[in-house]
């Protein structure tokens, strides 16, 4: 039996799918036949993403949150118990923001809307799977980082930076952990360079089009990344991927 097989009917929970990789993954994991729980603050987008996937192998829970509200994330998972009659299975931590802006100039209140996204909510969002995944024995989390965690002298981008390196820091640590107490919980990170999404207006503030930087290579696609997710469910359970870091040729680490 292919070992993707075995989480064919178990639950996921991936943030940040109303758009760009989130998306690609919750579609991915849905059409492989995962019953998957999306979430983001556009429900909008959620209903035409759990629309399109009607029909499909896998069952869809739209959820409306707020990743900035600690309350919005920790109710996800009753939800889904309440949906599915049993907690989740895997966790992809994929939502996440970024400002290009330089340090010098940086606005508070966008730090800590990065801060809020892209670090605090994958903790407690991992804090809240573990509890439940400690009691099935097992699991599977995922957190969506990006090559920015290997580096820390991007002009215009140190904020975004700190999270990314951030995340990677908790991966290890939590792996560390997991080891320590014997589980069968596994937690990976996949680190995309420059992948195409709606995500890069917000991250150019302005100051230079994505179009002439893709004039030097062929950005990712979602559907990269999410190959990349389905990648790290298919390793035997006795293997753990620790990063996977995929970006476009060409583009420097």
């Amino acid at each position: 039996m292919d070992e993707l097989d075995r989480w064919k009917g178990k639950i996921a929970l991936v943030t940040g799918a109303s758009s760009g990789i989130g998306d690609a993954i919750a579609r991915a994991l849905i059409k492989f036949g995962m019953k998957t729980a999306v979430c983001a603050r556009r429900k909008d987008r959620l209903d035409a993403l759990a629309k399109d996937m009607a029909g499909e192998a896998g069952e869809v829970l739209v959820l409306q949150a707020d990743m900035e509200k600690e309350s919005d994330i920790k109710g996800l998972f009753p939800a889904i118990r309440k949906k599915w009659g049993q907690p989740l299975d895997v966790l992809v931590n994929n939502a996440g923001t970024g400002v290009r802006k330089a340090l010098a100039a940086g606005d508070t209140k966008g730090w800590a809307e990065m801060l809020n996204i892209n670090v605090l909510a994958v903790a407690i969002a991992t804090r809240e799977a573990l509890q439940e995944m400690k009691g099935k024995g097992e699991g599977q989390i995922i957190n969506i980082g990006s090559m920015y965690g290997y580096q820390d002298r991007i002009p215009m981008a140190g904020m975004y930076t700190a999270t990314k390196n951030a995340v990677r820091a908790m991966t290890n640590t939590l792996r560390t952990e997991l080891q320590g107490e014997r589980t069968k919980i596994r937690i990976g990170e996949i680190s995309p360079g420059l992948v195409a999404t709606e995500m890069r207006p917000k991250m150019t503030n302005g100051e230079f089009t994505y179009e002439s930087y893709f004039e030097q290579f062929h950005p990712l696609l979602p559907k990269d990344v999410a190959n990349a997710v389905l990648y790290m469910l298919s390793t035997p359970p006795y293997a753990e991927v620790h990063d996977i870091l995929i970006g476009p040729m060409y583009q420097a680490l």
